[in-house]
């Protein structure tokens, strides 16, 4: 499968657009995924490091790791992609409300419908829908969206800084082992304090790998002394790269009004259509034969015994 419709785009659905716009609209959307790709690195890298202060074996870090990477990385896929649709549209009130869309034809109209011509009815009513997504050059959201998007942003940042604590923990861990070291000395004289013992003591199974420490929450409280301001200032940065891709579907008029959008609305409106006349011939069908014959002596005389 090809990689972008592993991030979910899907080029297939802009086989309508002109070239020039094909292209613009699949750059604009790798350039989302690649967001959402650095995301999930940052998460791979920092769950290691926390990993590591836990088990100091890098085998079991780097799996656990590339496990919440790959949670991230979908969770984020999930959240950008509800987060684009054609629902502030006027396109998306036929998307959102199919008796619009289905209105100006009942059950007998659609009987007899042979295959070639309710593909011909479906993409007349697409194209119809596609000119009148071309002339509407407004957005609006509801109270609902907007909930949704806060609850997002929440999520997301918090994540970030969980995260970006743990990149600051593998920057500045050769700081971290000094003052490690430091701490040691202090406490020479109480070998036997829960710091030395709890925290700085060695592995049992082997030394310490990377950061010279068994306790990510001690790690973290030496890092805030140590940081300061600086780790706010850093926590910032994370949490901007984490929230930017997520803000740009919310507000980005070149992303919510993209025709990579209107495709992909059109597209699932032209299946609901096409299925909706295939049932409602069928139905129309079904209703003419169960008037003209007794349905209910036909089923005695296929379930009676032989």
């Amino acid at each position: 499968m090809a990689w972008h419709l592993n991030l979910g785009i899907d080029k297939r659905v802009l086989r309508n657009t002109d070239p020039a716009e094909r292209d613009a609209e699949l750059f604009k959307f790798n350039m989302l995924g690649l967001m959402i790709i650095l995301v999930a690195l940052i998460a791979f890298g920092s769950s290691i490091v926390f990993l590591l202060l836990i088990s100091h074996n890098l085998v079991l870090s780097a799996c656990l790791g590339l496990l919440i990477g790959l949670m991230v990385f979908n969770l984020y896929r999930l959240m950008l992609v509800t987060s684009i649709n054609a629902y502030h549209t006027e396109l998306g009130e036929f998307q959102s409300d199919h008796e619009r869309l289905f209105k100006h034809i009942g059950p007998a109209q659609a009987a007899g419908l042979d295959e070639e011509t309710i593909q011909e009815l479906v993409l007349q009513r697409i194209s119809a829908l596609r000119s009148l997504a071309l002339e509407d050059k407004g957005y609006r959201h509801d109270n609902a969206q907007m909930a949704t998007f806060l609850i997002k942003l929440l999520i997301l940042a918090l994540f970030a800084l969980v995260f970006a604590t743990g990149l600051e923990l593998f920057v500045f861990r050769n700081q971290l082992n000094g003052a490690f070291e430091a701490i040691r000395q202090v406490y020479a004289a109480r070998p036997y304090s829960w710091i030395i013992q709890g925290a700085l003591r060695p592995p049992d199974a082997g030394g310490f790998f990377l950061i010279e420490c068994q306790s990510v929450l001690f790690a973290i409280d030496v890092l805030k002394l140590g940081l300061g301001p600086v780790k706010i200032l850093i926590d910032l940065a994370v949490v901007g790269i984490f929230v930017i891709p997520l803000i740009l579907t919310y507000r980005s008029y070149e992303l919510i009004d993209s025709a990579y959008v209107r495709e992909q609305a059109l597209q699932e409106m032209g299946i609901s259509y096409y299925h909706y006349l295939k049932t409602q011939a069928f139905c129309h069908q079904i209703s003419t034969q169960s008037a003209s014959e007794d349905l209910h002596a036909r089923l005695n005389k296929s379930t009676a015994p032989a």
